[in-house]
């Protein structure tokens, strides 16, 4: 894996990470739901209660499930960053910084940081040459 795309990672992760934490916000509005609908049904009448536990203790393990997968992704993403923050040049850092994890067009750079493109597309190419990717064991 290249450099570039280790960093391009942080893009992927943050969105993945904000559809699982969508995804337990949907769970926890199902436990919702169907606690209210049992409620409604009259509780444990008819012994429906063992199969109203079943479907909360099956909601609640997978939100479990998802919030450990967040948690794993967010490491990931921090690593990222740590990576990015061992760049000893402030400016290609801030440049890194603002390209993998703000997703900041480059033109919204350039005029950020009032230099050229080209400039930066240098700049960028050095911060990349400096940046050594671990190589998982998996």
């Amino acid at each position: 894996m290249t450099a570039k795309e280790y960093l391009q990672q942080a893009y992927y992760l943050d969105r993945e990470i904000k559809l699982l934490n969508e995804r337990i916000l949907d769970k926890r509005s199902d436990m919702y739901n169907i606690t209210q609908m049992y409620q409604r049904n009259g509780g444990g009448k008819n012994n429906n209660f063992s199969a109203f536990d079943g479907i909360l203790q099956e909601v609640m393990d997978n939100e479990a499930e998802m919030r450990e997968k967040t948690a794993e992704l967010f490491l990931k993403r921090l690593e990222i960053e740590k990576v990015i923050d061992s760049v000893k040049n402030q400016f290609e850092r801030k440049v890194l910084i603002m390209r993998y994890l703000k997703y900041k067009k480059w033109d919204k750079i350039a005029t950020e940081m009032n230099y050229s493109n080209s400039h930066l597309y240098e700049v960028h190419t050095n911060a990349l040459k400096n940046i050594v990717v671990k190589q998982s064991k998996t």
